[in-house]
């Protein structure tokens, strides 16, 4: 390539042939300027000169050095504009005029962190040439120094400064730092400057003071700010300058020392001049110095020394010197605390608070700061008041011709016994007997009921009496009268006698002889209590028994009564072995029951297996304590562990227990059990046909769908909406009444109404016929159901009431159903339940209408009002019933006399 050179200089010519001998740069020259770059483009038009040699392929670019010289080696007088770079200053250089000036410095090495500043930290208004320095800045050229405050004029640009103070100067900081071509150092920490202005500012006055005359020292203090000496002085006619000498010391401090000062120094005033730095203040002069005289404790004088409690006294302070303050100790030497009552407690008389114990009292007095002096101590005893306690005998009552003992307790005093015949009047001091001033005093033999109390005395205080206590005197209790006796079914005999007078309590005997050598066992000398009759148990039959009875008290016991003798009676019901008690409960039933059926439920399976009843239950009899058969009907579980009996009971006693008797064991016993003559409505449906001197058949039934067959009767819908049903010739059943029954129901519900329907079973109803309640089944929904139980088979209560359904319909199943009603009481009066041998299902809180009328009957329907609807009925009892039912215990086995 052909390369052309334009040259404006020598100088210019001679660099670029040099440089560009070792270059791989290419030169250009064009109209208006030379281009150097290894592109080869030409010059910017606007250029003389266009270098350039970075680009995007190069891998090193180069730059243009200019001349480097020391300052020293520096031309004298060049050409006006000539550019060197000065290795000495690191600056790049331009000669223009006369002098060499720096156009950029290179930065070696900022100034280091400036030091601390030192000089005048306090000065006034107006001060001149004040000097302040900086240790030397490393790498600084220049130090720059700046001042927080007005009206201070710094002259100097080195590591030492003066600063002029104008009159209106401020307050404020210096600082310095460092600067050099790579930029500032870091600032100085603040040197503070007070420009002191004005007078020393006193922020605390003295404070007046107070000493005891002739000891101790009273210190008055100022504090000021802007202080540098102090001068107190001191007023009596006029201020004076104190000096260090006698009482005083550190007169030219900030505390004022007074030691030991006479009385005659009372009411003296004291001041303090504080000098400035430019001016000076004085304190305010009010702080006065008071000294005090000496405590004098002087002597007190109580008016009363010993007083009953809740009481007061007063006592009075003479020859006292100093304010006065009463105390009050316990014991006299410690405790020591002022009185928190009473009246004048700081005065020269001092009234007590009522006072219950034993109290001291002195006086502590105190002149102003001087150390406080006591009075003499004087004691106010107190007694306390009398309290008579309680007097308790040992034995309220003793037996004639003995005493006893009488102690007392929570007494407050001395004591003296006193008795009286009738505890009202007539008291005198005890006579006779022992401890008449002790807590326990022993009475003498007694003949009659007396009177005691203790006379109880407490010191000054007033007396009091204890309570009242009396002894009774017991007679011997009186030979008691035996009366005839009775004979009872159960191998027992009733043995009776009159009160005994003064008798607590009897002792009986029972013997088979009327010498009583033979006294039974069990009843020799019995306690049998308080009782005037008592039934003997466990006795042979038929057996002549004689028994006589004893009195006691806790004074002895009686001579013995007359005897009398009783023959025990031989046992009804000959030819049965075994017989129990029946315990019948009503004590929870206000009403005597008659001719009520309890239902008794017996283990009879364990009898048999034993070899004393009949396996059918035939030779089971039921008694009342007088040997009166009563009618009974097994219901069922002959053989078993639960087996029912009904059992109609003549009478049983209001709120109390009555007794039957079960009798069992004879193997030639015929069966007894009948339910018409139990039960006030019972059929078990045993014939061929329908009792209808029991039953009344609907208008729609007939002998063919109320007929009885195979011991049950069968009532069957087999007419369309018609009522097929039966109801009791009785039509004045009880409002209190229970009917059980064994049945079975189906249901024929396919083919009508979309297989719905519903019929009633064994409902008892209000012979009107307009209100009726019982038992309902209804396998499917039914409008006309006021329950509305969709798709439910329920057994519900009629009328229909809400959530009280019992689910699950027993089609063809026979089950044991029972339900009882009290129409006397408007809740809980409806109980319904239903068992087929498994399950048990019952509904207790239904609510039934309240009717207290006996003018019920008995009602029986197949119900649906279609054909192929039936109910069967085993057999049906309808017996009394009370909501408070008598519950039944049995007692133990006993063999009969046969």
């Amino acid at each position: 390539m052909k390369k052309t050179y334009i040259f404006e200089s020598k100088i210019v010519c001679i660099l670029f042939t040099f440089y560009f001998l070792f270059s791989t740069f290419h030169l250009f020259a064009q109209s208006g300027g030379v281009a150097i770059n290894p592109t080869g483009y030409a010059a910017d038009n606007s250029a003389m000169l266009d270098v350039q040699s970075d680009t995007s392929s190069g891998s090193k670019s180069q730059g243009l050095l200019i001349p480097r010289m020391r300052t020293a080696n520096r031309p004298t007088s060049p050409a006006d504009g000539l550019m060197i770079y000065n290795i000495s200053t690191n600056c790049l250089e331009i000669y223009a005029g006369t002098t060499w000036q720096s156009i950029v410095c290179g930065c070696m090495s900022v100034p280091a962190n400036a030091g601390t500043i030192s000089g005048t930290p306090t000065v006034c208004p107006g001060q001149n040439a004040v000097l302040y320095s900086v240790p030397a800045i490393a790498n600084t050229t220049t130090y720059t120094w700046s001042y927080s405050g007005n009206g201070a004029s710094i002259i100097g640009s080195t590591n030492t400064v003066i600063i002029y103070f104008s009159v209106s100067a401020t307050s404020g900081n210096l600082t310095v730092k460092g600067t050099n071509a790579c930029g500032n150092g870091t600032v100085s920490a603040d040197y503070a400057i007070s420009v002191n202005s004005t007078a020393p500012n006193i922020t605390d006055q003295p404070q007046s003071n107070s000493v005891c005359e002739g000891n101790g020292y009273a210190d008055f203090t100022i504090t000021a700010t802007g202080g540098l000496t102090y001068q107190w002085q001191e007023y009596t006619n006029s201020w004076n300058n104190i000096a260090n000498a006698g009482v005083y010391s550190n007169v030219n401090t900030a505390t004022l020392t007074i030691t030991n000062p006479p009385l005659s120094m009372n009411t003296y005033k004291y001041r303090c001049i504080v000098n400035g730095t430019c001016t000076s203040s004085t304190s305010d002069g009010l702080a006065t110095l008071t000294v005090n005289p000496v405590s004098v404790g002087g002597t007190a004088i109580e008016s009363i020394s010993t007083l009953c409690s809740g009481n007061s006294t007063t006592i009075s302070l003479t020859g006292n010197t100093g304010d006065i303050q009463w105390q009050q100790s316990a014991n006299g030497t410690s405790g020591w605390t002022n009185v928190s009552d009473g009246i004048g407690g700081t005065t020269a008389t001092y009234t007590t608070s009522n006072l219950t114990s034993s109290t001291y009292y002195k006086a502590k007095v105190t002149s102003g700061v001087c150390n406080y002096d006591s009075s003499n101590t004087v004691l106010i005893t107190v007694d306390p008041v009398s309290v008579g306690g309680t007097a308790t005998e040992t034995a309220s009552s003793v037996c004639f011709g003995t005493g006893t003992t009488i102690s007392l307790t929570g007494n407050t005093g001395t004591i003296q016994w006193q008795q009286s015949a009738d505890g009202t009047s007539g008291w005198t001091n005890v006579s006779g007997g022992s401890g008449e001033t002790t807590t326990t005093y022993t009475t003498p033999n007694l003949t009659t009921k007396t009177y005691y109390r203790a006379q109880i005395t407490s010191g000054v205080c007033s007396l009091d009496y204890s309570s009242t206590t009396s002894v009774s005197v017991n007679p011997l209790a009186a030979t008691p009268v035996a009366t005839a006796g009775a004979a009872g079914v159960l191998r027992q005999i009733t043995a009776n006698w009159n009160t005994a007078s003064n008798a607590t309590k009897y002792f009986l005997d029972i013997a088979t002889n009327n010498g009583f050598t033979g006294i039974l066992t069990n009843y020799n000398n019995i306690d049998v209590g308080n009782v005037l009759t008592y039934n003997a148990t466990g006795l042979a039959c038929n057996t002549t028994y004689y028994y006589r009875v004893r009195a006691y008290n806790t004074c002895g016991t009686s001579a013995n009564s007359n005897t009398i003798s009783i023959l025990s009676s031989a046992d009804c019901n000959a030819g049965w072995l075994y017989k129990k008690a029946v315990t019948i409960n009503n004590t929870t039933n206000s009403s005597t029951l008659t001719n009520y059926q309890i239902n008794v439920i017996i283990d009879h399976a364990s009898l048999v297996s034993a070899g004393k009843s009949k396996a059918d239950g035939s030779d089971l009899r039921f008694t009342d304590s007088n040997c009166n058969m009563l009618d009974y009907w097994i219901e069922r579980g002959v053989n078993t562990a639960s087996c029912q009996i009904w059992v109609e009971v003549s009478s049983i006693a209001a709120s109390a227990n009555s007794q039957i008797i079960m009798f069992y064991g004879n193997s030639s016993a015929t069966a007894y059990s009948n339910g018409d003559n139990t039960f006030i409505l019972f059929d078990d449906f045993s014939g061929s046909s329908l009792n209808l001197s029991k039953w009344t058949r609907s208008s729609q039934a007939t002998t063919a769908n109320t007929g009885v067959t195979s011991g049950y009767v069968h009532i069957e819908q087999n007419v369309t909406d018609n009522n097929i049903a039966i109801s009791s010739v009785n039509t004045a059943l009880p409002y209190q009444v229970r009917a059980i029954s064994y049945k079975r129901v189906h249901a024929n519900c396919a083919s009508y109404y979309g297989g719905s329907c519903y019929f009633y079973l064994g409902r008892m109803e209000f012979n009107n016929g307009t209100s009726s309640f019982g038992m309902v089944y209804n396998k499917y929904y039914y409008t006309s159901d006021v329950c509305n139980y969709n798709n439910r088979e329920a057994f519900v209560p009629s009328p229909c009431v809400s959530g009280q359904k019992i689910s699950g319909f027993w089609d063809g199943i026979w089950f044991r159903e029972e339900m009882t009603y009290d129409g006397s009481t408007a809740t809980n009066n409806y109980y319904l339940s239903r068992y087929d041998g498994t399950t048990f299902q019952d509904i207790t809180t239904y609510t039934a209408p309240t009717n207290n009328t006996n003018n019920f009957y008995l009602y029986l329907n197949a119900g649906g009002w279609w054909t192929g609807h039936y109910l069967d009925a085993d057999y049906i009892a309808v017996a009394k019933f009370i909501k408070n039912e008598p519950t039944v215990s049995f007692g133990t086995e006993v063999v009969t006399c046969h």
